[in-house]
């Protein structure tokens, strides 16, 4: 269930010419606009307030395409509740999407090019993500970071982890080809870094995580590497850890492939070699 008040909205539409025959050579610029003083959602599980929110979003139809949108979402408090009451997030937000270059294919939506920017803010996490697409693959790149991973402690109250002093930043993108058969292929990079992490009697300087990886649910290459800079265990000095995990799978072949080597407490290297029967 959803409950507003205080809403308060405008339409301002200037140059408007409509042609219902053909929707894209509609003319006209058009802002939707308006503030809400609060709104509240109940669920089985949760529940959320906004407090102040504001509304804006624009359209300039120039009868042709490609087409372009914009609109941007805020809020002085956003607040989430789990089903007992217990605070699960309490902070600003704000939200900002942008369509860009959109050419609609109304025979075949999905295969609408076009690109699309999102930004959104919840406190002290900030998150980006640009995609551009094509009739049949999309570029993608998604970039995250937090000053502070503090707004985690509701979700692991008990866990010995110093969220509040951690950071975190995120880096995301990819290509994605064949989107819509039924093994898409994929070629991504990500990258995630900690700032301070710890666990108990275990801690770093930092912590970095780089994963890149190719093919299909058929076929896929992947190299995982984990740094962590000034590792502590419980009794040992702080050492630099590097870790390589290496993975291969080639199911139509029902082969799998896995490297492993390790630099920092211990030097090792492991490889497996593997092969496995159809279901």
């Amino acid at each position: 269930a959803i409950s507003a008040r205080g809403a308060d909205v405008t339409l301002d539409v200037k140059g408007f010419d409509l042609h219902t025959d053909s929707p894209l050579a509609t003319r006209g610029d058009v802002v939707v606009s308006g503030t809400v003083a609060a709104v509240e959602a109940r669920g089985r599980t949760a529940r959320e307030t906004v407090e102040a929110l504001a509304l804006r979003a624009h359209a300039s139809l120039t009868g042709a395409a490609p087409m372009a949108a914009d609109a941007v979402v805020s809020a002085a408090r956003a607040r989430m509740f789990d089903a007992a009451g217990h605070a699960l997030a309490d902070a600003p937000a704000r939200v900002v999407v942008r369509l860009d270059d959109v050419t609609p294919i109304l025979s075949a939506p999905r295969e609408t090019p076009g690109a699309c920017h999102l930004e959104a803010t919840l406190g002290d996490v900030e998150a980006k993500l640009d995609a551009t697409k094509k009739k049949d693959a999309v570029d993608f790149a998604l970039a995250a970071h937090a000053k502070s991973l503090a707004a985690a402690r509701p979700f692991a109250p008990g866990a010995p982890v110093p969220l509040e002093r951690m950071t975190l930043a995120v880096d995301w993108h990819g290509h994605v080809e064949r989107m819509w058969d039924a093994l898409p292929s994929i070629r991504q990079h990500a990258k995630i870094d900690l700032g301070d992490p710890a666990v108990g009697a275990v801690a770093a300087r930092s912590l970095a995580l780089e994963l890149q990886s190719k093919g299909t649910a058929m076929t896929h290459d992947a190299t995982l590497d984990v740094r962590a800079a000034a590792l502590a265990l419980p009794g040992g000095a702080a050492t630099d850890e590097h870790v390589v995990l290496t993975a291969s799978v080639d199911r139509p072949r029902r082969a799998l492939r896995v490297d492993l080597t390790s630099e920092g407490y211990a030097r090792s290297k492991v490889v497996v070699s593997a092969s496995f029967d159809r279901a």
